[in-house]
């Protein structure tokens, strides 16, 4: 039998709090295996044999470079065009249910309805069918004692997949 929890809070997330929460690109590879690519890539350069090989590694590494600040910009649009994120919500978990509600908007749904879930930059990010996730810190969780209850909820109606 599993214990029963309830935990409730309200935030208004900010836009840096939106990016880092939500942008699950990163660019965190070693500066040395970029160097080492791209002169593998400028090498297949001097032979028609490979050129083409060296042409895709050249273009892959300069998306590599340049696709953080893509992504930003496209997390900062989102931000700006979804009403909800700039007003508080109440987020709420219970055994039976995902609860979030704000200004004209109520959602509630028993975790049958969990589609993915995530822990990603402090926060834990619970995504139901159909409604913007749901987004709880992770440290406030663990302070008010539910987290392990969660995650295992989580797990048992979403499976271990984190997306």
């Amino acid at each position: 039998m599993q214990k029963h929890f309830e935990y409730s809070y309200t935030h208004q997330l900010t836009e840096d709090e939106y990016i880092t929460i939500v942008n699950s690109y990163s660019f965190v590879s070693n500066i040395f295996r970029v160097v080492g690519f791209a002169i593998v890539g400028i090498a297949c350069l001097f032979s028609w044999y490979t050129f083409i090989l060296g042409v895709i590694i050249l273009v892959s590494i300069i998306i590599k470079i340049f696709l953080p600040k893509l992504v930003q910009r496209g997390l900062q649009n989102d931000y700006q065009k979804r009403r909800i994120l700039k007003q508080p919500i109440s987020y709420s978990v219970t055994d039976s249910e995902l609860r979030l509600s704000s200004d004209g908007i109520s959602y509630e749904s028993s975790w049958n309805h969990l589609v993915s879930w995530k822990e990603q930059a402090g926060w834990l990010i619970l995504k139901p069918s159909g409604v913007d996730a749901l987004y709880f810190r992770v440290s406030d969780m663990k302070k008010a004692g539910i987290y392990d209850s969660v995650i295992e909820h989580a797990e048992k109606y979403s499976g271990k997949y984190r997306s």
